[in-house]
């Protein structure tokens, strides 16, 4: 592999970025969704996310498509569209609602969370954490968010006992 463009992102060092990106990892232009918006063909990819939807559907696999829904959420945000990563992470937690299964319910409500708190949302971000709480769900993902949460409201002494849980948990896991 002596063409740089060829290496996984993952494998680069800082010089061979900033040579194909033009920018520092020091700099704050260094950043993951930046250089994925240069990459990916986001085309593409709405279109194979689309057709993976349809076959769930088409097959009557809800648990398809509550992840195709999530994995859409994802994308969107790398995207910048936040508008259509809510939109899937709402209709990933109504697919696992209607399954009945309250951990992925927790866990794509976490999602939701994350896409409200880059709208500028903490409020309703702050109430999609509460939900997953309730659903029980897998503690770090929610905790990481609800940390950002309180962070920025400046309940700073909230902040450090949510991460000091959070450390306890993923010590033990």
């Amino acid at each position: 592999l002596s063409n740089n463009r060829q290496l996984p992102l993952r494998t680069r060092t800082p010089a061979e970025a900033r040579r194909q990106f033009g920018v520092s990892v020091h700099n704050r232009e260094w950043k993951p969704r930046r250089i994925a918006q240069r990459r990916v063909r986001f085309d593409v990819a709405r279109e194979k996310l689309e057709r993976s939807k349809a076959i769930c559907r088409e097959l009557g696999i809800a648990y398809g498509l509550a992840e195709a829904h999530s994995a859409g959420c994802e994308m969107e945000q790398l995207a910048g569209d936040l508008v259509a990563a809510e939109r899937e992470a709402r209709e990933a937690i109504r697919v696992a609602t209607e399954m009945g299964a309250l951990r992925y319910v927790a866990m794509y409500r976490t999602e939701l969370a994350s896409v409200l708190l880059e709208q500028g949302r903490d409020a309703e971000a702050a109430a999609e954490i509460d939900e997953a709480r309730e659903h029980g769900g897998y503690a770090p993902l929610w905790t990481s968010v609800h940390s950002r949460v309180v962070a920025r409201e400046g309940r700073v002494d909230e902040e450090q006992a949510v991460e000091r849980r959070r450390d306890r948990h993923v010590g033990h896991a």
